[in-house]
């Protein structure tokens, strides 16, 4: 599914990335783990086409991206959800997951993720999995700490 190869990059004169190499398959969750500094933005970044290879290669459901636009690497699906910035923050969960096809034609990911969103609208109490109390029913935040689920 997502295809990384040799890759190499970084910001103008400064090489962050050194031959980075991943193979991603359908249905695998994987996580880039790292000290502050060590690429891990810069990886993400670049893959999403939101800063440029120095040299490599990136091919996302067969199909090489590594020179293509931001926007043509999200029109085939590929999607970046910055996580902690507080960006979106007064959307609820399903609002942020939904704000990804706002403008296009759904793809069939999102109508796979719009279907096990509805299978899960049956009314029930939700807790913050940080301090357990109950979230508010329409940020999906909890009112006492603050974290976001």
């Amino acid at each position: 599914m997502l295809e990384v190869s040799a890759l190499r990059g970084g910001y103008g004169a400064v090489e962050v990335l050194r031959g980075i190499d991943l193979d991603i398959g359908a249905g695998e969750i994987v996580a880039v783990l790292g000290s502050n500094g060590a690429g891990k933005s810069t990886l993400n970044n670049t893959v999403c086409g939101l800063c440029p290879s120095f040299s490599g290669r990136v091919a996302f459901e067969g199909r090489d991206i590594t020179r293509a636009g931001h926007a043509d690497i999200v029109a085939a699906g590929l999607i970046q959800v910055p996580e902690g910035r507080r960006i979106f923050s007064d959307l609820t969960v399903r609002e942020n997951i939904s704000s990804t096809s706002i403008g296009e034609s759904p793809s069939e990911g999102s109508q796979d993720i719009q279907t096990r969103l509805r299978a899960r609208e049956a009314p029930q109490a939700r807790f913050c999995w940080h301090c357990r109390k109950p979230l508010h029913a329409r940020t999906d935040r909890c009112p006492f700490c603050g974290e976001t689920q």
